[in-house]
């Protein structure tokens, strides 16, 4: 698909390889991949400093139960950009999670002053999926909190809805006129 092309940093490594990083005391045994958003909580939880996460991170779980982690290096239209073309093109995906650092006010239904907004895509049979806004509401500290996933916040969804639809509708428009142009012979 033209106009997808970002360029994040990806790790592919299994569930019990990264266990085995982050922790000392791992049984040899293999496990089964926990859900992706508690992958992803943990993922935060190392992630966001004293400058919160500048850097919106995004979990894929494949269909083999292999974990891949993105560091997206890239603006926040570009992060959903990347992970509606990871859902398109990887069909051995069957889950992507993404966030970027947002500020937050009062009213917005937020505990604190800083959250990670974002999607969380789940693929449905073999060419479809479905997508869903959450939010992890976090505190850097003293004392350092990061909550859980919660996928209930409706006035962050709603942006979420929002901005995801916006660039899957420049993709299509981008897609569209690469091929007429294409079909015109000018590409």
């Amino acid at each position: 698909m033209t106009g997808c092309h970002v360029e994040p940093f990806m790790c592919h490594v299994s569930v019990y390889e990264l266990e085995r990083i982050v922790n000392s005391e791992v049984s040899e045994e293999k496990k089964e991949s926990p859900p992706i958003h508690e992958i992803y909580h943990g993922l935060l939880e190392i992630a966001i400093d004293e400058k919160g996460l500048e850097i919106p991170q995004a979990v894929c779980l494949r269909e083999d139960g292999n974990v891949e982690l993105a560091a997206l290096a890239v603006t926040p239209e570009q992060a959903y950009k990347w992970v509606l073309c990871t859902a398109a093109s990887d069909t051995h995906i069957t889950d992507i999670i993404m966030g970027v650092d947002r500020y937050t006010k009062p009213g917005q239904g937020n505990e604190f002053g800083d959250t990670i907004a974002g999607v969380h895509w789940t693929r449905v049979g073999d060419k479809k999926g479905t997508f869903r806004g959450f939010v992890v509401d976090y505190q850097f500290g003293p004392p350092k909190i990061v909550r859980p996933v919660n996928y209930d916040n409706a006035f962050w969804n709603e942006i979420i809805k929002n901005e995801f639809q916006h660039c899957a509708n420049l993709l299509m428009q981008t897609a569209a006129q690469n091929r007429l142009l294409i079909e015109q012979g000018g590409a």
